[in-house]
């Protein structure tokens, strides 16, 4: 006597979505061009409202790892958005958090300025759209 399993019939799509670990995943395309817009535009607000580096002030070693580390992030956001790999969006978070890190580092050292708020803003406006499209994906 044959019997009948209970259990529903499992697509060849769903196993392939649970055997494919979260950061190896696709996004669409439309929400990587709308991440990659919103990082573009917040970074560009960054660079724009950031007063000149003063010429004669010496780049610390805390200075050069956190730099690296951030547009290191940054670079790993884009590249995961171009090719729509759901890593890019964990480098969002990643360096959302790392921007608005920088910007505490700032005032920890004495810089004070509107555009230091504006930095830790949009790290954490990006941080959580990142987080936001994580969830979602």
């Amino acid at each position: 006597m044959d019997v009948i399993s209970d259990r529903p019939i499992v697509t060849t799509d769903e196993v392939r979505r649970h055997a494919t670990p979260a950061f190896q995943r696709q996004i669409s395309g439309r929400l990587a061009a709308a991440l990659g817009l919103l990082w573009v535009v917040g970074i560009a607000w960054v660079f724009a409202v950031a007063p000149p580096p003063d010429p004669e002030a010496a780049i610390t070693t805390l200075d050069a790892v956190v730099s690296l580390a951030l547009y290191g992030s940054w670079l790993t956001v884009f590249a995961g958005l171009v090719t729509r790999q759901r890593f890019g969006i964990t480098a969002g978070i990643a360096g959302g958090v790392l921007l608005a890190g920088a910007g505490f580092l700032c005032l920890a050292t004495g810089h004070t300025g509107m555009w230091i708020a504006i930095q830790i803003m949009v790290g954490i406006g990006l941080t959580a759209v990142s987080a936001t499209a994580a969830r979602l994906t």
